[in-house]
């Protein structure tokens, strides 16, 4: 057996392999404020990036997409949930706010990832982003991309290509 491939147990139960290479990749990726994991259904995006985070000293906020996440309430209710789990206070203050769909609240939603910004290394996982089709909700994204603070990664896993424009 090649030591530098080691089977794992994962959280729900299947097995899948730790994969040194892809790890030391990512770490170099979210160095950066935007990393896309781009590939097909059934491929390991989702266990590669779960293998990293477990290893990865940063605090980790992973949202997994639904079909449902297509109503800003919604995506709200799951984003707020998952940021709840590294930084409460922020996401108490977050649903006080609500879903940042106009210009002013997006303002507010900046100022309040200021206020509560934290030294420490984050990354923010959004697993199975090709399910969000929502307008709204991509216009949220791409402007929270826009302006992540100083030490935080985002990460899209995704079947296809993100329907954000991330070139800035």
């Amino acid at each position: 057996m090649d030591t530098k491939i080691q089977p794992r147990s994962a959280p729900d139960g299947f097995f899948h392999f730790a994969r040194p290479r892809l790890n030391k990749l990512l770490e170099e990726g979210v160095q950066s404020p935007l990393v896309i994991v781009c590939a097909g259904a059934g491929t390991g995006k989702t266990a590669a990036l779960r293998d990293f985070t477990r290893g990865y000293r940063a605090a980790v906020v992973w949202l997994q997409i639904s079909e449902r996440d297509n109503v800003g309430a919604r995506f709200w209710e799951s984003f707020t949930r998952a940021v709840a789990a590294v930084n409460e206070p922020f996401a108490a203050a977050l649903r006080k706010l609500g879903f940042p769909g106009s210009g002013d609240k997006l303002s507010q939603y900046t100022a309040l990832t200021r206020k509560y910004d934290r030294e420490e290394r984050r990354v923010v996982v959004l697993d199975d982003f090709h399910r969000l089709e929502d307008p709204a909700v991509l216009a949220f994204l791409q402007q929270a991309i826009a302006v992540l603070p100083e030490g935080m990664s985002l990460v899209l896993a995704s079947r296809a290509t993100p329907r954000v424009d991330v070139a800035g």
